[in-house]
């Protein structure tokens, strides 16, 4: 254990989770924990658990053993709307927008429960992404997949959250598109001060963070900070397929 362990108390933390769907499970045993102010990523091959794990912690998924930790109170069990009152706000990579509506619509949908300024999260989340404000009234559905991104980003922000948890949000991007996304998750990262817990697909994300966790069949293989995840050896035979 680090001297920054011992010293600090997880904003979040996931201990001993074991869980799946149905009889079987999925995740064995993944512990990860995710200090204030800090932007990890979690990564990983196809079916390695990355996205059950955050359907987990956001309250999709009751695990079968181990808790959900948040400020140091047990939130095991609550349901998604219950964990979004926590300040904690879950954009998955599916099902991430409502096609039918408007961007607008989009946004004022996700500020349901937010009872601040609304023109004010607006005027922020236009400002990160340009592109909405010029398509505000445009139906979602309409959107470039890099857009339909921003978007559900966006969405997310809307409620002022204080961890923000993304699925894969640069999956399907172009290159140019997903540096773009990246460099706008930093940037809400230091702006809106948020704690970032991001599932990504790709090698580009790593330098971003803070910290990663690598998964593998459903368990956490390794964690260290990123400048020791990019050297590793398991990140090149694993992941990149080097």
């Amino acid at each position: 254990m680090s001297s920054n362990e011992t010293i600090k108390t997880p904003l979040l933390e996931a201990k001993n989770i074991t869980a799946g769907y149905g009889f079987v499970d999925v995740l064995f045993d993944v512990n990860i924990k995710l200090y204030k102010g800090e932007f990890i990523v979690i990564i990983g091959p196809n079916g390695a658990g990355k996205t059950t794990l955050m359907r987990t912690i956001s309250g999709v998924i009751n695990p079968n053993k181990g808790n959900i930790i948040h400020n140091g109170k047990n939130i095991t069990g609550l349901k998604p709307s219950e964990i979004l009152t926590k300040g904690i706000s879950y954009v998955p990579q599916e099902g991430n927008i409502f096609t039918d509506l408007s961007v607008i619509d989009n946004l004022e949908m996700g500020a349901y429960i937010y009872e601040g300024d609304y023109e004010e999260r607006l005027d922020m989340v236009f400002s990160l992404f340009p592109i909405l404000k010029e398509r505000k009234n445009q139906k979602a559905g309409n959107l470039s997949g890099g857009q339909r991104q921003m978007l559900a980003i966006s969405r997310g922000v809307m409620v002022n959250p204080k961890i923000l948890m993304l699925d894969e949000p640069t999956s399907g991007l172009q290159p140019s598109l997903v540096t773009e996304v990246l460099h706008s998750i930093v940037k809400l990262k230091k702006e809106e001060e948020l704690t970032i817990i991001m599932v990504a697909q790709t090698e580009k994300a790593i330098p971003e963070a803070d910290r990663g966790y690598l998964m593998r069949s459903g368990e956490i293989v390794l964690e260290e900070n990123t400048d020791t995840l990019l050297e590793s050896e398991q990140i090149s035979q694993l992941y990149f397929g080097g």
